[in-house]
């Protein structure tokens, strides 16, 4: 339980660093307070446990405020487009946890800087509102009609970009349904059902079923290309590459990144790019860690060289690699110049992993 709460606090610290605007919306901290409070007083409620999403106050006070939704979803809430609710088995403690933390920073125990605020983290904040309001929406549309094929598809899709994994086998489960109900000849909306269903047991980790059919995808779209956009035929080789990774296939993986980014679009050509980095990153970390041979020490160091100078500067993930890599050898001031790199160089960022990599930086600097 301690390494939750623990989980749970950094989270809640690392939003109030990344969004410090929240700290100028009281009524917002209160309403947070408030919510969590209540609940502890009456766990054994239902109605008290979930808060309507469509409710005037909530929409205003939490999810319009950067920050304050993810504070929610950090102590364990969720959401089914309708509700925004705690499960029974969320504990109290983390409750309690989340309480305290806020009320840290209203008396100025914790103290966050408004130098943190990037571009990134106010798109982030504005892409989660989006998410929400879309969820919300689809589940709308479902409830008018729910065998409505573009109905289950938007519906599908903000589960699935909400993270409602508790909804995701009754989701694939209306997708296998409406497949059966299609025409063998509407081959778009075959393989949007398709992509949609490998999407999901992507995120479910679900490996070995999810290649199975990003490959029924792929049949389609190779010989039927001139049906698709590029975005469609991008976002295919982008996920074709998460499988490939999933399947510890990094190296195909990357191939199919570079496919991706070929036809992506400026907006997630970003996204793209950071993905196949990590993804070498990784292979070539772990290459060396693995079996600490001269040569694997030489890939590694080059590679890693290769994706900082030629491919993306300062790469958070391949810059604390290769400081680790570089300690791992002994050699400790190649090492310390690479934490201190990404420590000051690259700046705060809602992008997963970047904090924590500059938090564990910061922790390993102090003890060489």
């Amino acid at each position: 339980m301690e390494s939750v709460l623990s989980f749970v606090e950094n989270k809640i610290h690392q939003t109030f660093k990344l969004y410090p605007s929240l700290l100028q919306h009281s009524d917002t901290l209160i309403l947070l307070k408030n919510i969590m409070s209540n609940i502890i007083k009456n766990y054994s409620n239902e109605n008290i446990r979930k808060i309507k999403l469509s409710n005037q106050k909530f929409n205003e006070k939490i999810v319009q405020v950067e920050g304050a939704f993810e504070i929610l979803r950090h102590v364990g809430f969720r959401t089914d487009g309708e509700f925004i609710y705690l499960p029974n088995e969320i504990k109290l403690q983390i409750l309690d946890v989340g309480i305290t933390i806020i009320e840290g920073y209203e008396q100025g125990k914790f103290i966050v800087s408004k130098e943190n605020v990037t571009k990134d983290n106010t798109e982030n904040t504005i892409q989660s509102t989006v998410k929400l309001t879309n969820l919300i929406k689809a589940s709308e549309e479902m409830k008018i009609n729910d065998k409505d094929i573009n109905n289950r598809l938007n519906y599908a899709k903000a589960i699935e970009e909400m993270k409602q994994f508790e909804s995701y086998d009754k989701v694939i489960d209306l997708l296998n349904e409406s497949l059966l109900t299609i025409e063998n000849n509407d081959l778009i909306k075959k393989y949007n059902l398709l992509y949609r269903i490998a999407s999901i047991q992507y995120t479910q980790q679900n490996f070995i079923e999810s290649i199975k059919t990003i490959q029924k995808c792929q049949e389609i779209i190779e010989n039927n290309e001139k049906l698709f956009t590029e975005q469609d035929i991008s976002e295919f080789h982008h996920l074709y590459a998460c499988i490939l990774v999933g399947c510890k296939k990094p190296l195909e993986g990357a191939l199919e990144f570079d496919k991706s980014l070929k036809y992506t679009s400026s907006t997630t050509y970003k996204n793209t790019l950071r993905q196949k980095c990590n993804t070498l990153t990784t292979f070539y970390f772990e290459l060396y860690c693995n079996e600490p041979t001269d040569d694997n020490y030489n890939t590694s160091i080059k590679e890693l060289l290769n994706i900082l100078e030629n491919v993306w500067n300062n790469h958070e993930h391949a810059l604390l690699c290769l400081a680790m890599i570089y300690q791992k050898h002994g050699e400790i001031e190649k090492s310390i110049h690479y934490y201190r790199k990404l420590v000051e160089e690259c700046p705060d960022s809602a992008e997963d992993g970047i904090m924590q990599a500059k938090d564990y930086a910061k922790r390993l600097l102090s003890t060489l």
